[in-house]
């Protein structure tokens, strides 16, 4: 019987050991595969890392299932069929999408009156892009806290933008920050939600019925327009660069009454250490 080196043994039984394990291995990925479900409807991003604030740790290699615009499905069990919309999230993250809860979507940002009366092509290219521009860097959803009128209707007339929620138009005390020239007609007091300021009589536009600007009637406005919201300036000058009226207790009492009344949250720009 011819001698078998001991190297050779060695071999054989690593062999005998690692068949065993393979062939389970194999059985244990076929089952896997076998338990996978085929997504075959929506739209599925495959292979992504989640990265979401209910987790412990980012989710590696999952797959995300999308019906009529809502996250349906998330797991690393799933596979896109033929007939669903296909991503390759590879290399790639997905997190919820966030909110600015204070932007002003109505200003210009670096266009000034001027250049837009000379180039007014440049602010339809602006507000083109700036519902994009959110998009871009994850914001899915805004919230204006001093909304122009105008807004909403090119905002979201964009094809693509984030959703705008809004404190309709911030209420001012005439002669506050935000409403430092009397407003000439009630166009222009409503336009500026202008609220009644008792302390103020004496200076209050004869031609205005101050019934007309009661605080429950300046929540009706923002209630009206949609808003979530209800934004009150309380701004005294900026440390000191100007010195404005500010609303007094009583008139943000009955503010916050009817906002909360209303379901609206009560915002309130308060910069100074006095408005606090």
């Amino acid at each position: 019987m011819p001698r078998i080196s001991l190297s050779i043994m060695r071999e054989r039984a690593l062999s005998w050991f690692l068949v065993p394990i393979a062939a389970v291995l194999s059985s244990s990925t076929g089952t896997n595969a076998a338990k996978a479900k085929v997504v075959d409807d929506g739209t599925v991003i495959q292979n992504v890392t989640i990265i979401s604030p209910e987790r412990s740790a980012p989710l590696a290699h999952a797959v995300v299932v999308v019906r009529n615009g809502r996250i349906a499905e998330v797991g690393t069990d799933l596979v896109a069929g033929a007939h669903a919309k296909q991503f390759d999230g590879r290399g790639g993250f997905l997190i919820p999408g966030l909110i600015d809860s204070h932007v002003h979507v109505g200003n210009m940002g670096p266009l000034n009156d001027d250049e837009i009366e000379k180039h007014p092509d440049l602010l339809d290219v602006y507000r083109a892009q700036l519902p994009r521009s959110f998009l871009a860097f994850g914001f899915t959803t805004l919230v204006d806290l001093n909304l122009r009128e105008e807004t909403l209707d090119w905002f979201n007339a964009t094809r693509i933008h984030p959703n705008l929620c809004h404190c309709g138009r911030g209420v001012h005390v005439v002669g506050g920050y935000g409403a430092q020239h009397p407003p000439k007609d009630a166009a222009s007091a409503t336009a500026a939600n202008i609220v009644y300021e008792p302390d103020q009589a004496k200076d209050w536009p004869s031609n205005l019925d101050p019934k007309d600007y009661m605080p429950a009637r300046a929540v009706d406005r923002v209630a009206n327009a949609g808003a979530i919201c209800l934004k009150v300036f309380v701004e005294p000058g900026f440390g000191g660069a100007a010195h404005w009226p500010v609303p007094q207790p009583a008139t943000l009492a009955a503010l916050r009454a009817e906002a909360s009344r209303r379901g609206l949250l009560l915002v309130v720009h308060a910069n100074a250490l006095e408005s606090w």
